[in-house]
């Protein structure tokens, strides 16, 4: 099903900054703008990626709008369009992940967590791009570093 992801992750270096970035991201140990307002670090905790909402983790990686397309686009084109992030999503990023996987046959499981490691990495990079590099990528230039062939 989802083997290409599995393929892609080759690059061991990558995949344990991923994993870490999601351990940390599981833990609330992120730097969001929500959490440097908390710290009186800086006045205005705004998404970087869409400007909307408080930036907080689980908005960052789950209900900001650009995740969600980005999420629905990769969730897509390996046929789990269905358990893509909706915009009344009320779960946290554990547990619309806990919940996802449960949907996943057992075998395909650890394909789907590699895959969501990739994304949320990914997600942070371009919101980490945004923040302090001033630069950003739109949704359709994001998206295929994930689909099969992709980088």
């Amino acid at each position: 099903m989802i083997s290409w992801v599995q393929e892609s992750s080759k690059k061991q270096e990558h995949l344990q900054n991923a994993s870490f970035f999601v351990w940390l991201a599981l833990h609330d140990k992120c730097w969001t703008a929500a959490r440097r307002r908390r710290h009186n670090l800086q006045n205005d905790d705004a998404c970087a990626l869409c400007g909307q909402e408080s930036e907080t983790i689980s908005h960052i990686l789950l209900t900001c709008v650009f995740s969600r397309v980005i999420w629905f686009n990769i969730l897509q084109s390996v046929g789990l369009q269905l358990l893509s992030p909706t915009p009344n999503q009320l779960a946290e990023f554990q547990e619309w992940w806990s919940s996802s996987r449960k949907r996943i046959q057992t075998a395909d499981r650890k394909s789907f967590d590699t895959l969501v490691v990739l994304v949320a990495w990914s997600l942070w990079l371009e919101r980490n791009a945004r923040t302090f590099g001033r630069q950003s990528r739109n949704t359709a230039q994001l998206i295929p570093r994930h689909q099969p062939g992709g980088e």
